[in-house]
């Protein structure tokens, strides 16, 4: 967990309300270890990061020192650079990597609403009040739940995000259309002169770093990336349908990929909700391969500039509306449109096969879980429907059963 303490500038906005939450949350973290009430499964890392403004210079440095292990063992980051920013009407702001929205839901719904008009309105969690602020309908557990903002642009997290590949989320209470406050309005005006906000973010945080770091399996949702990755290209292909089909790139091999990766989830998901958690090998097997998942996920890959890019190529923002990925591919069609020229066009080829294999390479990481669990080899997409076939089979009533 993370926070930075750049705001010691006077022009600064991020006050260090976030800093004071952290320093609180480790004084209750070492009295539980101390006193032996609570030793987390996993290690907990308290980082508070100087030069913020010169380009997030620290938290870089610090995780290029440590990339190795990083990348190996590390399994989230949770960051707060700025925990109240507007006023008390303002809205929970959640940038947060899609594998970690489940965990954020389950967490806010055990922190009390520090408003107090709404929890005399019948909303007594923050759960309740992110779903007031921004709400959609899931469509596949049919119910609505709050739009979680993705997590992309600047950050101290971009380096573990992007370059190392370990799930990320940045959160805070924040002005309720984004926008920073007026100039000089924290030395104005006193912003949650009561705390009850700051209060707030800090249980919040405090519960989502007990839910990382001590979970028999790591709360990492697979069916959440899914949804995410469908949802990005679904939007993608609606936008430049025209464009996809007068020059013939090859998004189908786009979509062969990602239905190669639902396939692979959907068993996947089946065989994790039929573990036994206090299977400790089993259980660690999966926590392994959850971990390298969003490594894979990050690929390799090209900027327009032709040169090493650090951004995500899955989870990166692009010029369409926040909430989806495959930001180097939306910047590449928009060019290609306005251009139509040879070069970009071979770069969307490119990145299209690059994306496409890094899908196929997910879903190989998660089928080697499902043969490390069921010891049974998985070797084709094919072998791979007709498992799921024999899975919806015995989920089915028994009609013949039922007659008796």
């Amino acid at each position: 967990m993370g926070s930075s303490r750049a705001s010691l500038e006077t022009n600064a906005t991020d006050v260090l309300g976030a800093t004071a939450a952290m320093m609180d949350i480790a004084k209750i973290f070492g009295n539980l270890k101390k006193n032996k009430v609570w030793v987390p499964r996993r290690s907990v890392v308290l980082v508070s990061w100087g030069l913020e403004g010169d380009g997030h210079f620290n938290s870089e440095s610090w995780a290029q020192q440590h990339g190795l292990l990083l990348r190996e063992r590390a399994v989230a980051y949770l960051s707060v650079e700025m925990a109240v920013r507007g006023k008390t009407n303002g809205r929970l702001r959640v940038n947060c990597a899609p594998m970690l929205e489940q965990t954020v839901f389950e967490t806010a719904k055990l922190v009390p609403n520090p408003r107090l008009s709404e929890i005399n309105a019948g909303f007594p969690s923050v759960w309740d009040t992110m779903q007031i602020k921004s709400r959609h309908k899931n469509p596949k557990q049919e119910t609505f739940e709050p739009r979680l903002d993705s997590i992309s642009g600047e950050g101290d997290y971009q380096m573990f995000l992007h370059e190392q590949g370990i799930p990320s989320l940045d959160f805070g209470y924040d002005t309720e259309d984004g926008a920073p406050p007026p100039s000089g309005g924290y030395r104005n005006q006193f912003i949650d002169a009561d705390f009850s906000l700051h209060r707030a973010v800090a249980e919040l945080w405090a519960m989502l770093v007990w839910s990382v770091a001590d979970s028999p399996r790591l709360p990492l949702e697979v069916t959440r990336y899914l949804e995410f990755i469908e949802r990005s290209y679904a939007i993608i292909v609606k936008t430049h349908q025209k464009l996809i089909s007068n020059h013939s790139l090859p998004i189908a091999q786009l979509l062969s990929a990602i239905k190669e990766f639902h396939e692979s989830a959907d068993f996947f998901t089946h065989e994790l909700n039929a573990l036994d958690v206090t299977d400790i090998l089993r259980m660690r097997v999966v926590n392994d391969k959850l971990v390298q998942l969003e490594k894979v996920m990050r690929c390799s890959h090209y900027t327009t500039k032709n040169s090493l890019s650090l951004r995500h190529a899955v989870l990166s923002e692009g010029p369409l509306l926040n909430g989806y990925g495959f930001g180097i591919l939306q910047e590449l069609l928009r060019d290609f449109d306005v251009m139509s020229d040879d070069v970009t066009k071979s770069k969307i080829i490119q990145h299209i096969s690059t994306l496409a294999r890094c899908f196929q390479d997910a879903a190989l990481l998660i089928m080697n879980v499902v043969y490390s669990l069921t010891g049974e080899k998985i070797s084709s997409t094919t072998e791979l429907d007709e498992k799921n076939l024999q899975m919806k089979l015995n989920s089915m009533p028994n009609l013949l059963e039922s007659t008796k």
